[in-house]
């Protein structure tokens, strides 16, 4: 686009090529501590205390990943090191998910979590296999090209999720508006 309208300068282009490595780093490194943290906040299972210890030990990995991971473009990820602590947060976080599913007492609640696991399971057991394990001992690259399948049965998972029981503390609710009351 910017090119095809000449407002492309190499400044801007080095610039996003920039942010791009940047988003597709965090993509890939932030998702599972991202998860995780979501995952320990749902399932209230953790003291405030430990919660703020939580957020500041975890994302030591990601830390680490800037050493094993080429920023010369196109940016290259060591999926192998990266395998080896993002599959343990994603696995414990949907563990966590589980856990708290299954001892929450109150039925309404209870009912809350199932829809959340229900949304939270096909896109994480999606990444762990085809972002991480493919990547890794494999070599399978072409395999985010199935990620609009996944997308989309979440999009549809959520939306009637959403409008007939609510999911993740959202419930979607559509009212005929009454345009001869309304002004």
């Amino acid at each position: 686009y910017l090119d095809q309208y000449q407002i492309s300068t190499p400044a801007l282009e080095s610039f996003l090529l920039k942010l791009h490595m940047f988003g597709s780093f965090m993509n890939q490194n932030g998702l599972p501590y991202c998860f995780l943290m979501f995952a320990i906040s749902y399932s209230e299972l953790f003291r405030r205390k430990m919660k703020a210890i939580l957020t500041w030990v975890l994302p030591t990995p990601i830390i680490v990943m800037f050493f094993f991971t080429s920023f010369t473009p196109p940016i290259e990820y060591n999926f192998r090191v990266l395998f080896f602590w993002s599959v343990p947060y994603l696995i414990t976080g949907l563990a966590l998910l589980t856990y708290s599913f299954i001892k929450e007492k109150n039925i309404k609640r209870k009912r809350s979590r199932l829809y959340s696991n229900l949304v939270a399971f096909p896109p994480i057991l999606f990444q762990i296999v085809a972002n991480y394990t493919l990547k890794a001992f494999f070599e399978v690259q072409e395999i985010w090209r199935f990620m609009p399948f996944v997308i989309t049965i979440l999009l549809v998972t959520f939306l009637l999720l959403g409008i007939k029981y609510g999911v993740l503390g959202v419930r979607l609710k559509f009212e005929k508006d009454r345009l001869d009351g309304t002004m």
